[in-house]
């Protein structure tokens, strides 16, 4: 696969991971996912695996700024939780 195509693939995996988790942390009632996890488990793959997408697709960018901008990411998903009409408790 040339080099363009593989990066275009990593950049909509990257972001359509993001949406998913995003649109998963806001549902009222999310989908229970297969295995029962913890809520903490949970929490915990989907930002792993937005690290390691994040850092696949986006090489040239320091650790510590996708660090900052997915915990940036993350206190924005508590903030938005904290809306009464999603019915979700921020922690």
């Amino acid at each position: 696969m040339a080099h363009g195509k593989l990066r275009f693939l990593l950049t909509c995996l990257f972001w359509l991971a993001a949406a998913f988790t995003l649109v998963m942390a806001l549902l009222p009632h999310p989908p229970e996912l297969p295995g029962h996890l913890k809520d903490k488990l949970e929490h915990m793959l989907a930002f792993a695996t937005l690290t390691a997408l994040a850092l696949t697709t986006y090489r040239q960018t320091r650790y510590t700024t996708v660090f900052a901008t997915l915990a940036g990411f993350g206190a924005a998903i508590e903030l938005l939780q904290a809306i009464p009409v999603l019915h979700r408790d921020a922690e």
